[in-house]
């Protein structure tokens, strides 16, 4: 018994607007899709043919969009879809916290995938008259998306590296207290006489007293007593200083002002 041969595949007319569905020429709704074929791609119609998916991420810092683009595609159609979907979400997907440390990495890693699986389906057997695959263009790493993503790593890289070093914010402790009396001599120098305490914990050592007077023309004069030495804590010690004016006549309205040095301890 003889069998029949089976329908023609579907055929497109020259001037693309009918296409042959295997029984009669019907008008081509969509010339710039392949027409429908079992098993076949729905771009070109090629086929192998199978489902596939490739997601776009978009970070915008607080939200972000995921698109999705595939369908039943041949394999080149297929990696096609791949490149432009991987290059737009290595450049759109990091704007945000969680897209940048988990959405979009997440969604590379799917790309990835399901980019491998295509890399493991057959070359185009048959096509369509009339119709071809999409451009692929140019791979991956030859487009601006990877150039984005490695400039990110190396800023992050690089700040893991050379961590911001927090500025030093050193306490204003207090250390000592004193108290003083200053004298004016016939001299015109000033005499001042006082003491000054540890009110510290531990022994301030070369501790000294340094008091300042100026003169009615603004200019300073300094005196010091290295006298008080080490001072342990809670203990007292006395000072005198001497502030030769050198014939300058003391600045009245300014107080005279007397701090205590000592080395940290």
């Amino acid at each position: 018994m003889s069998q029949s041969a089976p329908p023609a595949p579907p055929q497109l007319s020259p001037d693309g607007k009918w296409w042959w569905n295997g029984e009669a020429w019907v008008p081509a709704s969509r010339p710039a899709v392949a027409p429908a074929v079992l098993g076949g791609c729905q771009v070109c119609g090629s086929t192998p043919a199978a489902e596939v998916n490739f997601r776009q991420h978009i970070g915008m810092i607080l939200f972000w969009q995921n698109r999705r683009r595939g369908g039943r595609l041949c394999r080149d159609c297929a990696i096609a879809v791949f490149r432009r979907q991987m290059d737009l979400t290595l450049m759109t997907g990091w704007w945000g916290l969680l897209s940048g440390t988990i959405l979009n990495p997440y969604t590379i890693v799917y790309n990835l995938v399901n980019r491998f699986r295509v890399s493991r389906w057959p070359h185009t057997l048959t096509t369509q008259p009339g119709f071809k695959a999409l451009d692929k263009g140019r791979p991956v790493f030859l487009r601006p998306g990877l150039l984005v993503a490695l400039a990110l790593t190396g800023i992050i890289v690089w700040g893991a590296m050379h961590p911001t070093q927090p500025t030093p914010v050193q306490a204003t402790v207090k250390q000592t207290d004193m108290d003083f009396t200053p004298t004016i001599g016939a001299n015109g120098d000033v005499a001042v006489t006082g003491w000054v305490k540890n009110v510290s914990s531990t022994t301030l050592t070369s501790l000294a007293v340094t008091c300042t007077a100026w003169d009615a023309g603004g200019a300073s004069h300094n005196a010091t007593d290295s006298s008080p030495g080490d001072v342990s804590p809670s203990a007292q010690s006395v000072f005198s200083v001497i502030i030769a004016m050198a014939g300058h006549e003391v600045d009245r309205s300014k107080l005279i002002h007397c701090a205590a040095e000592y080395d940290e301890p």
